[in-house]
């Protein structure tokens, strides 16, 4: 944190300190234990305080104390939106004590957040900044962004994603126009199947391979191979059976004799 932002932090926070204490004990209030912690420096801690104190009561001075919190630790967008939201009670009694301490953190803030326009197709899509939801298309306002460069993410159900870096400038609005393609899904291809009786009329059924159980085919006596195998057998069945048969031929030796016939 530079000298600058701890020294508008400390100005901010003591002027919230001097008159937003309330009747409670500090154990008891959340917003006095974040105050507490703030004037020892420790912002990062003090944080959840003020975060429990707004979910409990949505008040002004809820609204302000984490907003100033929230400059301190340099979360800049968050803060904006929970300053403006305190300044937009005026009549409340704690901002008008603390208006002018509330206005300095305001603009210190925006000195540091630009805006993002983002507009196009598909009407729906999510739009995100730097992975934090900002809305969808078409989006009522443009986007609030710290200065340097941001992640745009705009996304849609049956749509290709569309992702881009954005450089942002203290106040400046970038303007960004996006039309998602539809995804492409590849179809899978059928094949035709002939089975025996086909569909009752005679003709063949046509099958999506994934209704053909895993290693499922034609019977094997209906394969190429087998008849090409059962031919291979007789051709050489046949050619033993007339080897047997010749090589005695010519022999005149006696029944239990011996003939050599080579």
């Amino acid at each position: 944190m530079g000298a600058v932002q701890k020294c508008a932090a400390y100005v901010v926070v003591v002027a919230l300190c001097l008159t937003g204490v309330s009747a409670r004990s500090v154990a008891d209030d959340p917003i006095s234990r974040g105050l507490q912690l703030r004037k020892e420096g420790r912002d990062e801690e003090a944080l959840p305080f003020f975060q429990r104190a707004l979910r409990e009561q949505r008040a002004p001075r809820a609204f302000g104390q984490l907003g100033t919190c929230e400059q301190a630790l340099g979360l800049w967008v968050e803060a904006e939106a929970h300053i403006t939201e305190a300044l937009a009670h005026p009549r409340d009694p704690w901002v008008q004590k603390n208006e002018d301490a509330l206005r300095t953190a305001r603009d210190y803030v925006q000195a540091r957040l630009g805006s993002i326009e983002v507009w196009g197709k598909p009407d729906g899509a999510s739009v995100s900044i730097d992975g934090n939801a900002v809305g969808v298309l078409p989006l009522a306002k443009p986007a609030r962004a710290a200065v340097g460069q941001r992640k745009l993410a705009v996304e849609a159900a049956g749509y290709q994603p569309e992702r881009r870096s954005i450089d942002v400038s203290a106040g400046a609005l970038v303007r960004e126009h996006v039309v998602l393609q539809a995804a492409t899904v590849a179809e899978q291809p059928k094949v035709n199947v002939i089975r025996q009786g086909g569909d009752g009329d005679g003709n063949p059924r046509s099958l999506d391979p994934s209704a053909i159980p895993a290693g499922a085919g034609p019977a094997i006596y209906r394969r190429w191979w087998f008849w090409v195998a059962v031919g291979a057998v007789t051709v050489a069945a046949g050619g033993t059976a007339y080897y047997f048969a010749t090589r005695n031929e010519g022999c005149q030796a006696a029944i239990g004799g011996t003939c050599t016939t080579f």
